[in-house]
């Protein structure tokens, strides 16, 4: 996988590319790799430290965790809107905790 954090910052818009060689398995372990990473990033500044981003100046680390939190919950949306389109399953999950049938 290229792997935007590994890319030049002036290579905007930096996208995720997946190889023949990734897994699910690969693709979560470095989701966790990146959460790892941010979590010691976020607990070595102080919450009101300014943005280091150029581009960003007036805003703060508080500021840019909400951030990231907003963007995992779209994503994580966007994810589920995929999902209910290949299972056909919208609205409340009826099934109570059990798959329906034919979906794994």
């Amino acid at each position: 996988m290229v792997h935007p954090a590994r890319l030049p910052l002036a290579g905007y818009p930096q996208v995720w590319e997946l190889t023949n060689e990734d897994t699910i398995e690969t693709v979560v372990a470095d989701y966790r790799e990146q959460i790892a990473a941010s979590n010691e990033i976020m607990g070595s500044f102080d919450l009101d430290a300014p943005c280091a981003r150029s581009d960003k100046v007036n805003e703060n680390l508080r500021w840019v965790a909400v951030h990231m939190i907003e963007e995992t919950a779209r994503h994580a949306g966007h994810a589920d809107i995929i999902r209910k389109t290949i299972t056909a399953l919208v609205g409340a999950d009826t099934s109570h905790g059990r798959n329906p049938p034919n979906v794994a």
